[in-house]
């Protein structure tokens, strides 16, 4: 059965999760009325 040797250090396993951080929204604001819109979408 595979089963890991050695135990992950605490610098591996973060280098393993860096890529799991959630970016930060890309708010813009709608020329005409000035609310916060996604990037492509629509302002009602």
């Amino acid at each position: 059965m595979a089963v890991p040797k050695r135990r992950t250090s605490h610098s591996r396993q973060g280098m393993r999760r860096s890529h799991l951080h959630l970016k930060p929204m890309q708010i813009q604001y709608c020329p005409r009325c000035e609310q916060q819109v996604l990037p492509h979408h629509l302002c009602s």
